[in-house]
């Protein structure tokens, strides 16, 4: 089992101990999922909080894969939906039974996973989505950087975290540039459809 001290953190410790005892025997994996604010996925699959899923068939990880998509890593998950074009909702996802494992060396991304079966334990607030990041290793948390929208007050909190860190002051920066750029792109959309 993975990521158990995050889970611990963040969150109910009786769900948690609850999936352990029903499911540590039949490949428990506690990771991460993005999906949009309202819980659907790019497909517009909805989900909900709490509900088990199951899919029968083939586990395959992949666009034509089969089961239920999560990641090690909540930077991973990011891979997977654009925050700066859309809201998205990080969840803390349980997932069980027969499984496919996806890494992908060439850009980087690894243990990646499917699942047979799916339960959604926590959806993180934004806050505790940037305490997950900024206990992050520094090459995990340059690419969360790249691909999280962060809003101007949490910029402005991490530029202070990091003041003496080149390298991620330059990603802030590039954070910045790129918010700056899709506000200004759905600004001439909504001008469009007006």
């Amino acid at each position: 089992m993975n990521n158990m001290s995050d889970f611990i953190k963040f969150g109910d410790i009786d769900i948690i101990n609850d999936l352990i005892s029903k499911h540590e025997n039949n490949n428990l994996f506690l990771g991460y999922k993005a999906l949009n604010s309202d819980l659907t996925n790019r497909y517009n699959k909805k989900y909900e909080l709490f509900k088990t899923y199951h899919t029968d068939g083939t586990i395959k990880f992949g666009n034509n894969g089969n089961g239920f998509h999560m990641c090690t890593n909540v930077e991973d998950t990011l891979r997977y939906v654009n925050t700066f074009s859309e809201d998205i909702s990080i969840c803390m996802i349980a997932g069980w039974g027969k499984y496919s494992e996806y890494n992908d060396d060439y850009y980087g991304y690894y243990d990646m996973y499917a699942y047979e079966y799916m339960q959604i334990i926590k959806i993180l607030s934004k806050e505790d989505v940037l305490e997950l990041a900024t206990n992050m290793p520094f090459y995990r948390l340059l690419r969360f950087l790249r691909d999280y929208k962060l809003e101007p007050s949490e910029l402005e909190y991490l530029k202070k975290l990091y003041i003496d860190n080149q390298y991620i002051l330059k990603r802030l920066e590039e954070n910045e540039n790129r918010n700056y750029f899709y506000n200004m792109k759905l600004e001439r959309i909504k001008k469009l459809d007006k």
